[in-house]
C-alpha cells in the first residue's frame, strides 16, 4: 500500500509516446498524485514549468524535439528529483548528467514506477525540496 503522505505531490510527466503518457498519468492519478502534463516536447514541459512547480519528474530520454536535457538542467537547477523513463540508455557523453538518477527501462509496469518515486522521495535532494514546499503551503 502506498503512503497517503504522498497523496497530492505533483509529478511533470514527460513522455513523447501518447499511450504510454496517458496511461502513465491516470495511473498516477489514481494513486493520488497530482499529474503535470503529461508534455512530449521538452519545450512544451520547459513553458509550463517558467510558471508552475512540481515536487517529482518523471522523464522520457528521448522526446518529439530532442533530449530531455534542458529539462534535466531546469529541474537541477530547482532541485527537484526526477527519474528516466527510457527504453534506451543516455549516450556516454551525456551520462555525467544522468549520475545517480533512477532510469527505469521500458516497459515496465506502474508498480516499478511507483517505486521509482518512492526512491525518488528517499533521496536527500527530496527532502529539502519538500521540506522548502511545506514551508510554502
Amino acid at each position: 500500500m502506498r503512503d497517503p503522505w504522498l497523496n497530492g505531490l505533483r509529478v511533470l510527466v514527460v513522455e513523447d509516446e501518447a499511450v504510454i503518457s496517458l496511461v502513465m498519468a491516470e495511473e498516477l492519478f489514481s494513486y493520488g498524485y497530482e499529474v503535470a502534463g503529461p508534455f512530449g516536447r521538452a519545450r512544451e514541459a520547459l513553458a509550463w514549468l517558467k510558471q508552475n512547480s512540481v515536487d517529482l519528474a518523471i522523464l522520457d530520454y528521448e522526446l518529439k524535439d530532442g533530449s530531455c536535457l534542458p529539462i534535466v538542467e531546469e529541474l537541477r537547477q530547482r532541485r527537484i528529483p526526477f527519474m528516466v523513463f527510457s527504453a534506451g540508455s543516455p549516450p556516454p557523453k551525456h551520462a555525467a548528467e544522468f549520475d545517480g538518477v533512477p532510469w527505469i527501462g521500458k516497459p515496465a509496469s506502474i508498480e516499478t514506477l511507483l517505486d521509482g518515486l518512492d526512491e525518488l522521495m528517499a533521496m536527500p535532494a527530496a527532502a529539502i525540496h519538500l521540506s522548502a514546499r511545506s514551508l510554502t503551503l
